[in-house]
């Protein structure tokens, strides 16, 4: 489990 903006499996990665 960890803490981090990290795109999921199915999701764009929104460089934020």
């Amino acid at each position: 489990v960890e803490e981090e903006e990290a795109p999921k499996e199915g999701e764009e990665p929104q460089p934020e």
